[in-house]
């Protein structure tokens, strides 16, 4: 296939992104490049990122041409320029996954959940996307909460323990409504139980960063955090197939105690919460 008529940046993507997807190991049909190749040299295009979307392209093209701007655009990236983002590639910084900060509204909690995230992400291993997603939902949360605030919570001075209190109350209404479960109320308590901190032992509530002024009333207490929910009792009866070869080995049972406990677990059908060893000496 010929690459004449692209430019010569885009020359370059095209096979820096082949090279990047054979060395993944992927298979590239012929015929799926050359539609990318022509599409490219249609739209005239100086670099491979403008051509976002593919349009025109059908899905295996389009996923190509995804695949390798992605691949360039991971090669020129670097932490320090994706942090400036508001929604982070986290395979700049060796995971999996994008991760988006435009939840929060408040610039000094969003640079500061930021600034937590980039310092947390070294701590973690494979899960570590989905754990720092996790608390970012939960500073969302928090945002969220302080939006409803005269200064809309721009001003973290501001801010004190009654704003703590109605950040733990609004869960609890949203989990007396069934729009959220008393595990996932739970989940955000512990979550912002641990940025908080964070952010006051990575400096940020000092002068002149991102978060400061922030008072020390402002945090997650640990009789802030709800109880967690009973678990639910698994099923205990029996099954029938137990239950028939009980039946059919009752007779062989020597021991008077050990008949005695089976007939009783017969007769309820249930499995008992204690022992059978206690059951039976009982």
């Amino acid at each position: 296939m010929s690459l004449r008529g692209l430019p010569p940046l885009a020359v370059v993507q095209v096979l820096y992104g082949i090279w990047r997807r054979a060395e993944d190991g992927v298979k590239i049909p012929e015929t799926v490049l050359r539609r990318v190749c022509d599409a490219l040299r249609r739209e005239q295009v100086t670099s491979i990122a403008m051509m976002a979307g593919g349009p025109g392209l059908s899905t295996s093209p389009r996923a190509l041409l995804a695949a390798m701007t992605r691949h360039v655009r991971l090669a020129l990236a670097d932490p320090a320029a994706e942090r400036a983002r508001d929604v982070w590639d986290l395979a700049v910084f060796g995971h999996r996954g994008c991760l988006t900060f435009t939840g929060i509204t408040q610039p000094w909690l969003r640079e500061a959940a930021k600034t937590w995230v980039q310092h947390e992400l070294p701590r973690h291993r494979r899960s570590g996307g989905n754990t720092v997603r996790d608390h970012v939902k939960a500073v969302e949360r928090l945002s969220e909460s302080l939006r409803v605030r005269t200064d809309h919570g721009e001003d973290p001075a501001g801010l004190g323990r009654a704003d703590i209190d109605d950040f733990c109350n609004r869960p609890g209404y949203l989990e007396s409504a069934g729009e959220i479960s008393r595990r996932t109320r739970t989940h955000y308590c512990r979550a912002l139980r641990t940025v908080l901190p964070g952010i006051r032992s990575l400096g940020l509530t000092r002068a002149g960063q991102a978060a400061a002024g922030l008072p020390g009333d402002v945090l997650i207490r640990a009789a802030d955090i709800p109880a967690e929910p009973e678990p639910a009792e698994p099923a205990r009866d029996l099954p029938d197939a137990i239950m028939a070869v009980l039946c059919a080995n009752l007779p062989g049972l020597t021991s008077p105690e050990v008949r005695v406990a089976v007939q009783l677990e017969m007769d309820t059908g249930r499995r008992p919460r204690t022992s059978p060893s206690w059951a039976w000496t009982a």
